[in-house]
């Protein structure tokens, strides 16, 4: 794949020699990029650019992503621009990102390591968080009946999905080009900006829909019985939040800021807050339309945590 590309290129005058080396210098960019080791070898940009050609060429790419640390934007850089030279990149067609991100560094602002000081582990922090998170549900069932109390596999199962939701969740609520320092303890603080919170909030909704007995085939009814009518601030600020969905979902095709995705989930959960202190729903004699108000709101909420790959539960 990568003979046939040199060749080509050499022919047409993008690839020059330059101390023994193959290389194409992209404009404005003063480092050119080496397709051709001077020993005849191939190195990182010799794949990247053969890769670029499959992608398009092959696979018939239209827009291509490619995710790395920030400390990679300059390689990648060098190579968008080189592809476009050679003819392989189309602006008119083809659009190209480089979706950089910052590091996970520890609480004094170094990179994170084990204590032996060796670089640690994923499993081993998502692990930690598991076995953290499951402590958080024992210590929520502390004061619960003796048959409200989960049996250890349930805990295990549902602190699985808060401590992962919650790492999760911490990682992608940060602007993606910054480092951001990783602590436990904000990540499983159930008030705040954290996944355990937004599961307190789902958890909230579908409990009111546990509680009024409203499973799949009621809510059916409901929708045809009852129109959602919006009068509280309460019921219109939320509504209107659900709404921008599509507009939160475009934007993050467009820009590739996923912490957009995270900070409606969030915005989402404190409306709910302010909704649920202002607004009673079992009982009320606008229990139908704020019924479906919650039922839609859940299932927003569920649309978001699946875009972001996290797991729900309808229990704590």
């Amino acid at each position: 794949m990568i003979p046939p590309l040199v060749e080509r290129l050499e022919k047409d005058g993008v690839i020059v020699e330059d101390d023994g080396c193959k290389c194409i210098f992209v404009p404005k960019i003063k480092v050119p990029l080496i397709v051709v080791k001077s020993d005849g070898g191939y190195n990182y940009d010799s794949t990247d650019i053969a890769a670029m050609e499959y992608r398009v060429n092959v696979e018939k790419a239209d827009r291509i992503i490619v995710l790395t640390d920030m400390g990679q934007s300059f390689h990648f850089k060098q190579l968008e621009g080189a592809s476009k030279l050679a003819g392989i990149l189309d602006p008119k067609k083809h659009r190209f990102d480089h979706m950089g991100f910052g590091l996970v560094l520890d609480a004094n602002g170094e990179k994170i390591k084990s204590r032996s000081g060796e670089s640690i582990q994923l499993m081993s922090l998502l692990d930690e968080a598991r076995d953290r998170a499951v402590e958080v549900c024992k210590q929520k069932h502390e004061n619960s009946k003796e048959e409200e109390k989960l049996t250890e596999k349930e805990y295990l199962e549902r602190g699985e999905i808060i401590g992962m939701t919650s790492v999760k969740y911490y990682d992608l609520k940060q602007n993606r080009t910054s480092s951001y320092r990783f602590s436990y303890d904000k990540i499983l603080d159930p008030k705040g900006d954290t996944g355990v919170y937004l599961l307190y909030m789902y958890v909230r909704l579908c409990s009111i829909l546990r509680k009024g007995g409203y499973d799949e085939e009621r809510l059916a009814e409901v929708a045809k019985e009852a129109e959602l009518n919006l009068e509280t601030p309460e019921e219109v600020n939320l509504g209107l939040l659900l709404l921008r969905l599509p507009e939160y979902i475009d934007g993050v095709f467009n820009d590739l800021q996923i912490n957009k995705i995270c900070n409606m989930l969030y915005d989402i959960s404190t409306q709910i807050g302010s909704f649920y202190a202002n607004n009673k729903v079992l009982g009320d004699e606008k229990e139908l339309p704020r019924i479906l108000l919650i039922e839609l709101t859940r299932k927003v909420m569920k649309t978001l945590f699946n875009l972001l790959g996290m797991d729900t539960i309808d229990k704590i």
